[in-house]
């Protein structure tokens, strides 16, 4: 059994509303295809920089060696970069990086060095709750999209024909 999942945010009405216009008219009526509603991150923002009370909130362990900050905690590093835009201190922070090799410092400030944001903690507990959602209905392939996906029919059909071959295997 397969179902594709859109997983979208239903605090933003409009997207989730134009992500499932755009499931439903990318998507094959054959496909059984649901909306899922995303973790709000900033939801929880008020249990930091308490883990112990996030991890409550999110009904999840997190990884402690990577803190969980927000643009706040690269502001106690560097007070004077209050006045930028909030991207803009977040470039500031990968920028401190740049005297590393440049194939390598991307994924090392992603995966190793890098504070995490709430928002990316609350996807990955997203993705953990679909593939739990998936488990439950005894699915044996989820195709989960993000609210900003395109899918196009020709290729769901391509996907599922190469799922059937897998079967086959």
């Amino acid at each position: 059994r397969v179902q594709a999942f859109c997983i979208g945010l239903q605090e933003r009405p409009e997207r989730w509303a134009a992500a499932e216009a755009t499931m439903r008219n990318g998507l094959l009526e054959e496909l059984p295809f649901r909306m899922f509603p995303g973790v709000y991150g900033m939801a929880h923002r008020h249990c930091l920089p308490d883990l112990d009370a996030l991890e409550e909130s999110l009904g999840c362990k997190l990884y402690r060696k990577w803190p969980v900050c927000e643009v706040e905690d690269v502001l106690h590093m560097r007070e004077d970069l209050a006045s930028l835009p909030e991207w803009k201190v977040w470039e500031t922070y990968v920028k401190w990086h740049n005297c590393w090799i440049s194939d390598k410092a991307s994924n090392y400030i992603d995966f190793y060095n890098r504070h995490l944001k709430l928002g990316e903690v609350a996807a990955c507990v997203t993705h953990s709750q679909v593939w739990e959602a998936g488990e439950k209905d005894d699915l044996d392939v989820c195709i989960v999209f993000e609210d900003d996906a395109k899918p196009h029919r020709a290729g769901i059909e391509q996907l599922l024909l190469e799922l059937e071959q897998l079967e086959t295997m």
